[in-house]
């Protein structure tokens, strides 16, 4: 089995008794926090995966790490992931549990990629257009892409808006290397 489904199949483990367990905004949140963690801090990451760690070691750390931060049902399952020798999948299985947890409250992600940083209130007018176009509470993510121009790129599922000054001019380009005009003599 690969690292991703056995890592899906933790992070599933772990949502369904949250959702038994009535606490699964609490969970999500330190889903959120434990990626973070792992996403911003490689000596984390390296210490989850080393073999030279014992796993009592690693538990400290853990306890360390997270011990004011993570509920106890969090924290009690990062501490049985270790001692079964199977922390190395605890940096991914927030990205798994993230997904679950935003299937099941209907939240979808999109990304805009602008020029320019987006001001408040077309931040606002984009969630609501998106919103209402999907039916879905969105969660905007924001990349900022220079070389745009103008306008924006919208990735929202497997859609995209391109309203972007590059992408008119790049088929402005194309429209110009065909030649519509050929001489005949």
């Amino acid at each position: 089995m690969t690292q991703r489904k056995i890592a899906y199949r933790y992070a599933k483990a772990l949502f369904d008794y949250a959702v038994d367990e009535k606490i699964l905004d609490r969970v999500n949140a330190d889903m959120e926090l434990i990626g973070k963690v792992c996403r911003q801090n490689r000596d984390f990451r390296n210490i989850l995966r080393s073999p030279i760690i014992h796993n009592n070691k690693k538990i400290a750390i853990l306890r360390e790490i997270f011990k004011d931060h993570l509920a106890r049902e969090t924290m009690t399952y990062l501490e049985i992931m270790t001692r079964k020798s199977r922390e190395n999948f605890i940096q991914e299985i927030p990205h798994y549990f993230t997904e679950l947890y935003n299937e099941t409250k209907n939240i979808k992600t999109a990304v805009v990629k602008t020029a320019v940083p987006l001001d408040e209130s077309l931040r606002r007018k984009i969630i609501a257009m998106l919103e209402k176009k999907t039916g879905a509470h969105i969660h905007l993510a924001e990349e900022i892409d220079p070389g745009l121009i103008g306008g924006f790129v919208i990735h929202v599922d497997d859609q995209q808006y391109d309203t972007s000054i590059q992408r008119k001019l790049m088929m402005l380009k194309r429209e110009f290397e065909d030649n519509i005009y050929i001489r005949e003599f």
